[in-house]
């Protein structure tokens, strides 16, 4: 009865706090009379549904819900409230889901594996664990950054009073977010402020009060392209502002940011073990990944494997040449990949490397490119050696691309993804 109060309430948590306070769990009966309340129900309306008289339904909650909700909201136990009262009083405490944005963000009903990466990033936002005040989801396209982001969010909704996701991929402005957002976070009344800096500063003041997870999706949309990672588009620079304040301020919330590379900011406060943290997102586990493949409608079991490995995980990747291998192999991953002329490479992965890659600055591409044309991994000399950068250019070239997700890493040293190297010789030639 009135489970609709679930949709707009923490009610998981608000149960268990009217429990503490009043030293008692809640009976099912009040239960049901709390999510009346919080659905603007009057007490008639409620005594109504359930069949009961209302003086009776008003004795009860003046002995019991009401003395809760007057302690939990901190007023004086001379102070008298009404049902009305309620709503408001829990909503000022947070307890009141901000839909708002979050309501745009997308849906992760289906999802795959993440079992390791989900039980790491719990531990950095639990409050009463790492409790970082900002973490970083960086990987390459495709990999399930927001997927994961949201997840998690969703996973963890009760260690936080109000979730808000704001999208970059039409590149706000950091002000028209942040009215956004201090609209909808718990506890604000009046007028906004004018300015930038009081609009942030008006925002730790509410991350300081109220422990809100906030979720700034693809901020990859606001930086550079044609130069080394890092830098923010002309006028986009005060998002790094959010980040070094949210990042050093003193507060109780989270940022938890999805990117395609770091920022500079980003990149000079993300320690292993601090409070500002970066997580290097990398493809599916196998059996994770070859459930993609199962649910794609493939055959060729046998070698799904194979295939995994190839495009190294990638879920995005998995379902987008999923898609082709039915379209023009009858679903056969065996009749795939025995073809010598097979390409890795179709229109849909083509556009997705196309947005990653056409951000690169001259000398990446040229690094990329001589990495393409080889066949085995290099170490930093043997780049230097064989290019003709300048020292400098070739270490910022580099890094810049291994901050990009573009390059793995590994002990024997530097080299491409089968994808990524196909796409370099296809669009640049060969070397």
């Amino acid at each position: 009865m009135f489970a609709e109060a679930t949709k707009h309430w923490d009610l998981d948590r608000l149960s268990l706090d009217l429990s503490q306070v009043r030293g008692g769990a809640l009976t099912e009966t009040e239960l049901i009379n709390l999510r009346g309340l919080l659905c603007d129900r009057s007490p008639d309306e409620i005594a109504s549904r359930r069949n009961i008289k209302r003086k009776g339904l008003d004795v009860d909650l003046s002995r019991n819900l009401y003395p809760a909700v007057k302690e939990l909201a901190g007023l004086a136990e001379g102070d008298r409230i009404s049902w009305r009262d309620v709503p408001r009083l829990l909503a000022a405490q947070g307890y009141k889901l901000t839909q708002g944005s979050w309501s745009q963000a997308p849906d992760v009903s289906v999802f795959y594996g993440r079992e390791t990466e989900r039980t790491t990033l719990s531990r950095w936002l639990h409050p009463e664990q790492d409790d970082c005040r900002l973490v970083t989801l960086v990987g390459a396209g495709g990999m399930g950054k927001t997927a994961l982001a949201i997840r998690l969010a969703e996973e963890m909704r009760s260690q936080f009073q109000s979730l808000l996701w704001q999208r970059l991929h039409l590149a706000p402005p950091l002000e028209a977010v942040l009215d956004r957002w201090l609209h909808q976070l718990p506890g604000y009344t009046g007028s906004l402020p004018a300015g930038l800096e009081d609009k942030l500063a008006c925002l730790i003041e509410r991350l300081q009060d109220h422990r809100c997870l906030l979720l700034l999706d693809n901020l990859d949309s606001i930086l550079q392209s044609g130069s080394f990672a890092g830098p923010y588009l002309p006028g986009y620079e005060t998002y790094g502002e959010l980040i070094r304040q949210v990042g050093r301020g003193r507060h109780q919330s989270c940022l938890l940011v999805t990117t395609r590379e770091l920022s500079r900011d980003l990149n000079i406060l993300s320690r292993p073990s601090g409070s500002v943290r970066a997580f290097r997102l990398s493809g599916l586990q196998p059996d994770d990944a070859c459930a993609i493949l199962q649910d794609e409608d493939l055959s060729g079991q046998d070698h799904w494997q194979q295939l995994v490995t190839i495009y190294r995980g990638n879920p995005l990747m998995l379902k987008l040449i999923a898609a082709s291998i039915r379209e023009l192999r009858n679903g056969s991953v065996t009749d795939f990949l025995s073809r010598d002329n097979t390409t890795l490479i179709n229109c849909d992965i083509y556009y997705l490397l196309e947005q990653q890659l056409d951000r690169l600055s001259p000398a990446e591409r040229q690094l990329l490119l001589h990495l393409a044309n080889t066949d085995q991994a290099l170490s930093v000399s043997q780049i230097e050696a064989s290019l003709s950068l300048s020292a400098m250019d070739c270490s910022c070239a580099l890094q810049s691309l291994v901050r990009r997700s573009l390059v793995e890493v590994s002990e024997a040293g530097f080299a491409l993804r089968p994808v990524v190297a196909e796409y370099a010789c296809d669009r640049w030639g060969a070397a």
